[in-house]
């Protein structure tokens, strides 16, 4: 599982260096990679445990919404209304 995370996360980079050299146009690739990372984070946190943890579960929920207002679902206020009465 750490192997595959770490494939994707240089995926990831790989593909961000190449939208920032402007070799291949990708939009939006900076405002969905930070919520793509905290989602994988998140599952990879709850299937190493192979059970539902508070930190993988919010860490799961963070990144879920900010991944639903980079993509326009929701805003982000939204966001933050959701987020911090979860954590408390």
């Amino acid at each position: 599982m750490k192997k595959a995370l770490g494939l994707i996360i240089i995926a990831f980079g790989g593909l961000y260096l190449l939208n920032v050299l402007d070799i291949l146009k990708i939009e939006n690739i900076s405002d969905m990679f930070f919520p793509a990372m905290l989602l994988m984070i998140g599952i990879a946190s709850m299937i190493d445990k192979k059970r539902i943890d508070m930190f993988g579960l919010a860490v799961f929920t963070l990144g879920a919404l900010y991944l639903f207002s980079a993509v326009g679902m929701i805003t982000v206020d939204y966001v933050w209304s959701v987020f911090f009465p979860f954590v408390l």
